[in-house]
């Protein structure tokens, strides 16, 4: 795939200097006295990549000397580009990977000045459009001081994701001096995502309502037919002037799914929260009070209030093993009597999590109004037992639990808005949560997507990665006494400097602290150490060239050595390498040819080395073991689904582990699994009334297991931690 993409990008390349020749006058003319035109390895396409920025301004400025890329005779000078014609036709590009929130460029705008020559001479600056949709840049020749061009249609200007760019060259003998580059965007950037939209059914007509955003000029809805939200329709033809649609386009006995959005001009906000609705048969209301009383091996027992109207000849119970399910999804319908409001569903599979809905039935088994779906697991048997719950704080993935002194210590992210790390410890059962010190007032921006956290020396480590800097920051302490350092990046706030840090996973030890991450920008994978007495961190590359972006990797401490997996997705390696050997790699997952080893984690278990090692081309998990020079291969689980993805391991009793791991399904189904005897047992991990996101973390205190997760139902953003029970 990644050849066939490099093929594509040279033909882009192609064409774009093809494209050059024709509209530039006297390009391919020999007579004209300029230099040649810019082959594609001098002017490339597509523009490379920079990183996002987040911005709500409706004017985007930036210096000449901001340009990310510049060739042939263009220089730096200051605040500016100067461009001196020539032999090397001097060239220079500013990209823009993408904005949040989204925007339409509208306008773009450069400023310069012809500093020596004239156009009478043949001296023209040239301005380049992206235009994505040709896969060629676009030339415009400008007349100082300012070339400015309007966009009435920006969508091809614009990358899939959301990338837009500028170019520049000197044409002819003289010399040009660029000071700035504007970008003007359509529509408000500010715009949010329409929040709680809410859905009411009648024969016919489903009635959306939903809040007012502030500075939207209209509003979009979006309808599917299945959770996962395929193929959207947007059932309006313009945008609405109200915070309220009826539709009534919708088809009965059809579970309909919606999403809206708030637009402003070109500009269109991220989609609100999703309602499903289902659209009723008959004019019979919904049932209340629905609960999940009880479940035991194979069984499930629910209950209901419901008026007696006459109407109703029975009850039609749903049940799923997809969240939000539709009606294409349905594993098991039970039928109860009019007179009943409990039910016990037998027969259902052990260790699998369920979702239930119910409605009333007419004489002619006719639907009326359904209930939204419900939770309702059924445990393994035998299996382990989780609980009690114990909410941490609100928060978001990823998380990272340690034991610490014969509790846990936990941290996570604040909240989808909110780009601060937390930190929280569990004294006697209580858990005390608060923010730490990587907030946004440390680095503008804050800090998203990764994080871990280890415990040595006396003290916590948490490392996260900075986003809008794209640097990688550490803090190093506890509760209300933290110390922050920049483990790797530039610091600077601007744009097309380094990226760092990414898929950063921790390890600590008495004496030292370990970081092993993805330098985006030099394509390496990095493990940076520092004495846990201070001072700065060392670097050290161990493998380069690392171009492909999923990077799943670990370290851990063993007697003062450094030992590290890196798992090599192109070359279908799990790669293990020591310090002590100069980290030297050697491949430990004998794969055939599959990706084994994409999820991992690097456990000191019984005086020898143990990993998880998913499978992601058959879909099974191993567990991988060895001393260093020897590795064996045990398969855990197999699965129709993509499982073992984000597997975590712990130490469990003396020579014993635990991990949980996820399978990508629909619902996401978490699973616990335990090595002890020498063997390994697994099963699906079923908490009643819970819902994890797709991160989780295990440890243990002594022989007993705890997970930490984000609950996302009933009230999402919820930052829980469980223990584990064996079975009997």
């Amino acid at each position: 795939m990644l050849d066939v993409m490099r093929l594509q990008m040279a033909a882009l390349a192609v064409g774009s200097a093809l494209f050059l020749m024709s509209v530039i006058p006297g390009c391919a003319s020999a007579g004209h006295g300029g230099p040649a035109p810019p082959s594609p390895s001098v002017l490339p396409w597509p523009p490379a990549p920079a990183p996002q920025r987040q911005t709500t301004d409706d004017v985007i400025a930036f210096k000449g000397r901001e340009f990310s890329q510049h060739g042939g005779q263009a220089a730096v000078n200051g605040d500016d580009v100067d461009f001196t014609g020539g032999g090397a036709l001097p060239w220079a590009i500013y990209a823009l990977q993408g904005f949040s929130p989204a925007i339409e460029v509208a306008q773009v705008e450069v400023d310069f000045t012809l500093t020596e020559g004239t156009p009478g001479d043949g001296t023209t600056l040239y301005v380049g459009l992206s235009d994505y949709s040709r896969g060629l840049w676009e030339w415009h020749a400008a007349t100082p001081p300012t070339y400015s061009q309007a966009i009435a249609d920006g969508a091809p200007y614009r990358s899939p994701s959301g990338a837009v760019a500028i170019a520049v060259l000197l044409w002819g003998p003289g010399a040009a001096s660029v000071s700035g580059v504007r970008y003007s965007r359509a529509g408000d950037t500010d715009l949010t995502a329409p929040a709680n939209l809410t859905a009411q059914a009648n024969i016919g007509h489903i009635l959306l309502d939903w809040d007012d955003v502030g500075n939207a000029l209209g509003y979009n809805v979006y309808r599917a037919l299945e959770p996962d939200f395929p193929a959207p329709v947007k059932v309006n033809s313009t945008p609405l002037a109200v915070s309220s649609y009826d539709d009534s386009t919708v088809q009965q006995n059809v579970i309909y799914y919606y999403k809206v959005t708030a637009v402003a001009g070109q500009s269109e906000s991220p989609q609100s929260n999703m309602v499903d609705i289902f659209s009723p048969q008959v004019n019979a209301v919904v049932p209340t009070n629905c609960q999940l009383t009880g479940n035991g091996v194979g069984t499930a027992s629910v209950s209901w209030e419901y008026p007696d109207t006459g109407m109703v000849s029975s009850f039609e119970i749903l049940l799923s093993e997809v969240k939000d399910f539709s009606l294409n999804s349905v594993t098991v319908q039970r039928f109860p009597t009019a007179s009943q409001r409990s039910f016990t569903i037998n027969g259902l599979t052990a260790g699998h999590a369920y979702y239930w809905r119910i409605t009333a039935l007419n004489p002619l088994y006719k639907r009326g109004r359904m209930t939204d779906d419900i939770s309702a697991g059924v445990p393994e048997a035998p299996g382990w037992g989780w609980g009690p719950v114990e909410t941490v704080g609100f928060g978001v993935s990823p998380v990272a639990l340690v034991e610490e002194g014969g509790d846990l210590s936990a941290a996570y992210f604040g909240g989808p808005n909110d780009h601060d790390v937390y930190f929280a410890r569990r004294a006697t059962g209580v858990w005390t949560a608060g923010v730490s010190a990587l907030t946004e007032s440390l680095v503008g921006g804050g800090f998203n997507s990764y994080m871990d956290m280890v415990y040595g020396a006396g003290n916590h480590a948490i490392f996260a990665y900075a986003w809008l800097p794209n640097d990688l920051w550490v803090e190093i302490g506890d509760s209300g006494s933290w110390t922050t350092q920049r483990v790797d990046g530039d610091g600077s706030t601007g744009f097309f400097h380094g990226v760092s840090g990414q898929y950063c996973r921790a390890a600590a030890d008495d004496n030292e602290y370990a970081v092993i991450h993805y330098d985006y920008t030099e394509q390496n994978t990095v493990v940076q150490t520092r004495l846990a007495s201070g001072g700065s961190w060392t670097r050290t590359a161990i493998r380069t060239g690392v171009t492909y972006t999923l990077c799943y990797d670990s370290i851990a401490f063993d007697a003062g050595d450094l030992h590290v997996l890196s798992m090599d997705h192109g070359g279908h390696e799990l790669l293990y390498g020591a310090r002590s050997g100069g980290y030297a790699l050697s491949d430990i997952a004998d794969s055939g040819g599959a990706d084994i080893g994409v999820s991992n984690d690097l456990t000191r278990v019984g005086g020898a080395w143990l990993t998880p090692a998913q499978d992601e081309t058959n879909w099974k998990l191993y567990a991988i073991g060895g001393d260093g020079t020897s590795w064996s291969k045990d398969e855990v689980i197999s699965s129709t689904d993509q499982i073992g993805v984000y597997a975590r391991m712990a130490p469990w009793k003396s020579d014993g582990a635990v991990m949980v791991f996820f399978a990508y399904a629909a619902p996401v189904k978490w699973y616990f699994a335990v090595l002890d005897g020498g063997s390994w047992t697994a099963a699906q991990l079923v908490m009643s009334g819970v819902v994890p996101s797709t991160s989780m973390d295990v440890t243990c205190i002594g022989d007993v297991p705890y997970i930490l997760f984000e609950d996302t139902a009933p009230e999402p953003n919820q930052i829980k931690c469980a223990m584990g029970t064996p079975p009997p």
